[in-house]
């Protein structure tokens, strides 16, 4: 039995399909968002530590960055089969253009065949401070540099023993915002949050 705990964060920032391997691979969406990707480990490419990173809880390992390459799919997503060596754990990940959003995926896999509680981060860079955080559809409050923000309930289990209140965060600025969400059908503990570097 593999326990995933999946953190999502909304990261401080202090500062078109091909076939094969992907070389420096980008999606857009309709409204112009882009998540570009790095030629060699296929890696998300921002201004600060981002994309996915995995540790097992129980070994009290670091976080770990999966290296793995990506590849064009026919649809025009990208998807990356990465793997964790040092923790023997494989990562897949696809990621796909839905209209205003890119919808991203992931997988993680075993290599041990024994029983342990990981945890998968996503972690997005944005500098927001002076965005707006918002705790559900009725409050926001201003978001300031090098405070963290999230809307946890005890949950009796996982890293910290909390989850979070919604399965999805938001934060928006004057002219844009981000959102953030997971899937209802998926048993998994989430997590989201803004946080520091």
């Amino acid at each position: 039995m593999l326990l995933v705990i999946v953190i999502v964060l909304i990261a401080a920032a202090s500062c078109a399909a091909l076939a094969g391997e992907v070389q420096g691979a980008s999606l857009r969406t309709q409204d112009g968002f882009s998540l570009a990707f790095d030629a060699v480990r296929g890696d998300l490419v921002t201004t600060a530590p981002g994309g996915f990173s995995v540790r097992d809880f129980a070994a009290k390992s670091r976080f770990v960055s999966p290296a793995g390459s990506l590849q064009a799919q026919p649809d025009g997503s990208l998807r990356r089969v990465a793997t964790v060596d040092p923790l023997k754990l494989q990562l897949t990940t696809g990621y796909r253009v839905a209209g205003d959003a890119i919808r991203i995926d992931g997988e993680i896999l075993d290599l041990t065949g024994k029983d342990r509680a990981v945890t998968v981060r996503f972690a997005y860079p944005v500098d927001a401070v002076a965005w707006e955080w918002h705790d559900d559809q009725g409050s926001s409050r201003a978001i300031e540099a090098g405070e963290q923000y999230h809307q946890l309930v005890d949950s009796g289990a996982g890293a910290t023993g909390t989850a979070s209140r919604w399965p999805l965060a938001c934060i928006s600025g004057s002219n844009e915002g981000l959102a953030l969400g997971a899937p209802l059908n998926l048993p998994r503990l989430w997590r989201f949050g803004r946080v520091r570097c």
